[in-house]
């Protein structure tokens, strides 16, 4: 519309404009025009200061008129022109420069090519209190933004600059990049859907460090890749008043996700966040998770169609309740990702959910989402609240004794109930993936992500497992039930087959920490002998140590080979006569060769003698275990006497072990 100031007097020589196009132009003033012949009652165009022309149709020829009643108007601070301006644009771009007190140009989607930027670029000049300029979708090219570039170091006021959808290409960016440079006071930079790929990232990383002022950068559809997010990194970073980024459909993936994690690290005051579509995986996420939630300030997170899954969408719903407490939307439509029950248990098994983040509001992913799912998500919340954060163990299980100067619980009670622990998520039976065994994955300090790979690989392997001829038959052994009545027993069984899983290969992160496996971390927790902390994962040791008394005990010769870093003090502590516990599960085998590969050239080997006599300690889980390899598991606090020592055989230290009976063995 236009600002008009009625009942000005014009000159005569206004009464010449085509009135009917000026009508056009000029809504606002078009009942002052119809008037009829009395020129004395046409609008003073001097002051009008704005005019929007994006759904006027103005044919070809009308554009030199155009050009006469716009050049009229000096008191103009804004203009829009219409989409598809095309060559008309040159008839106008002749009276720009006449407007010095220009403020915004909007010249969306106007199509007018490197020829209509080259006119535009020798406007610009007289343009200098020029604040916003939109030219997105105008196709001016590599060769346009060259004639563009030339005119933008005139306009040290500018503040918006749009050029999303121009097919600039890596030439263009280039050729941008220096003019960019100089606008010191810019605020908001639009440059996606240029496909700029990598070599127009580097240019443009040349010269985003200098916009110390920009609050908005938008490089979506850019195609930048890997490499062009490490370019950029090294300058985005360096925005702190940057509020607000997009940096979606970029094919950034799983390589580039360390530097998509340092690009948005410093950027302290990011509200706004797009970074949908750049496959960036579930080691991609593990990568970036860490940033994000540091990102405290958070209003809006797009992360759809990057391949995570349900594990990292529930992390992010979990910090969107607990840490990013600002964020009002957030976009996890990733395909494959449903609202079943394992990914309802992930997302609430820890958060207290507020009901500040509305489902139908916030919560792109779930598509379908009808009022009955809805309620049931609701009400487990609502059951989660008045639990204790993970599980905990049945009461008959409370009984402790005194040992090592603390308390420790009897783990032998929890193979001995009937019944799972209290807590435990109401779940198909027949689903290995049970909270018990997440959780105290989790709380061992196994990462989100290196657990929902393990998960996943859990449930092919117990399949497998109960499909084994093998198995089928050492589990009939054991309980002597058909395999198909035992569906519980497969919770058993999981926990089983993830104890010999190597989590540590899906960690983030370049140099995971090679005892990072999941049964090294509880190991560890075991011979902390920490009471609390053993509590914590009673569910778990539940299922396992309920699985592994089941099997039937292994009768001979075990070996465990040592290596050269343990040789000293196992020569040292290890002396005839001496009784030892091992509080933690021991892996051995009954081959010696294994065992040797495992001690090294300078390493001891641990003979260990199970009495034929009695039950011992030690299950075969060989046919269980993920690995192919003879793997007999010692019981925690397994307890044993040195019987001899200072042989030599075949260039081995040999130190001779008999197992030892004891009434309370699994003790804490």
């Amino acid at each position: 519309g236009g600002c008009c100031s009625k009942g000005t007097r014009v000159q005569p020589a206004e009464a010449e404009l085509n009135r009917e196009l000026l009508a056009k132009i000029v809504p606002g003033c078009t009942p002052v025009i119809n008037l009829g012949q009395s020129t004395e009652l046409l609008h003073d165009l001097r002051f009008i200061t704005r005019v929007d022309m994006e759904k006027i149709r103005i044919l070809d020829q009308e554009w030199g008129d155009v050009a006469h009643c716009i050049a009229k108007m000096t008191g103009l601070t804004s203009i829009t022109l219409p989409k598809d301006i095309g060559d008309g644009f040159k008839a106008l771009s002749g009276v720009l420069g006449e407007l010095t007190r220009l403020t915004t140009l909007h010249l969306d989607k106007g199509r007018i090519g490197p020829s209509g930027c080259s006119a535009l670029a020798e406007s610009l000049p007289q343009l200098t209190k020029l604040a916003s300029l939109d030219m997105g979708g105008n196709d001016i090219g590599a060769q346009g933004a060259k004639y563009l570039a030339v005119g933008l170091g005139s306009l040290t006021g500018l503040e918006t600059l749009d050029l999303e959808q121009n097919d600039l290409g890596a030439g263009g960016c280039s050729n941008l990049a220096e003019g960019l440079g100089m606008l010191s006071s810019l605020k908001s930079l639009r440059l996606g859907g240029n496909s700029i790929k990598k070599q127009g990232s580097t240019a443009l990383s040349t010269c985003l460090g200098k916009l110390k002022c920009l609050e908005t950068l938008y490089l979506f559809n850019n195609d930048i890749g890997s490499d062009g997010c490490k370019a950029l990194a090294t300058c985005i970073g360096e925005l702190a008043k940057l509020h607000s980024l997009r940096m979606d459909g970029n094919s950034i993936g799983e390589d580039g996700a360390e530097a998509l994690a340092e690009l948005i690290g410093g950027l302290t005051n990011l509200q706004t966040l797009y970074l949908e579509r750049n496959d960036l995986g579930v080691t991609g996420f593990g990568v970036l998770g860490p940033q994000l939630v540091r990102l405290t300030g958070l209003r809006s997170l797009s992360l759809g169609s990057n391949a995570l899954n349900a594990i990292c969408c529930a992390q992010l719903l979990e910090w969107a309740v607990v840490e990013l407490k600002s964020l009002k939307t957030l976009n996890l439509n990733n395909p494959g990702v449903k609202v079943g029950d394992a990914l309802k248990r992930s997302i609430y098994k820890t958060c207290d959910v507020s009901d500040s983040l509305g489902w139908m509001d916030t919560i792109k992913y779930i598509r379908d989402l009808n009022s009955k799912d809805q309620h049931n998500i609701r009400a487990e919340v609502r059951l989660r609240r008045d639990r204790r954060r993970f599980l905990v163990a049945p009461d008959d299980a409370a009984a402790s004794v005194a040992k090592g100067g603390g308390e420790y619980r009897l783990i032998e009670e929890y193979a001995k109930g009937e019944a799972p622990p209290k807590g435990e998520a109401p779940v198909d039976p027949s689903d290995p993936r049970t909270d018990l065994i997440e959780a105290c994955g989790l709380d061992l300090g196994v990462s989100p992500l290196a657990m929902s790979e393990a998960l996943g690989t859990l449930v092919g392997t117990v399949d497998d497992k109960l499909r084994s001829p093998e198995a089928k038959a050492l589990l009939l052994e054991s309980t002597g039930k058909e395999i198909l009545d035992l569906k519980q027993w497969r919770k058993h069984l999981a926990a089983i087959v993830m104890f010999t899983l190597e989590t540590v290969r899906w960690e983030p992160g370049p140099k995971p920490d090679p005892d990072g496996n999941f049964y090294s971390r509880l190991n560890r927790r075991l011979r902390e002998r920490d009471r609390e902390s053993i509590d914590r994962i009673e569910g778990y040791l539940f299922l396992l140590m309920r699985g592994l008394l089941t099997l039937p005990s292994y009768q001979g010769v075990l070996w465990r080979g040592v290596d050269a870093k343990g040789r000293e003090r196992c020569l040292q502590e290890y002396t005839v006569g001496r009784k030892v516990h091992w509080s933690a599960f021991s892996s051995t085998t009954p081959d010696r060769e294994v065992a040797e590969m495992f001690a090294g050239p300078r390493g001891v080997l641990l003979r260990i003698t199970l009495p034929k006599e009695r039950r011992s300690k030690a299950r075969d889980i060989h046919k269980l275990s993920v690995f192919d390899e003879r793997e007999v598991l010692l019981l925690p606090n397994f307890s044993f006497v040195v019987s001899d020592t200072g042989k030599l055989e075949n260039g081995y230290d040999v130190i001779d072990l008999l197992e030892e009976s004891r009434e309370s063995t699994l003790v804490f």
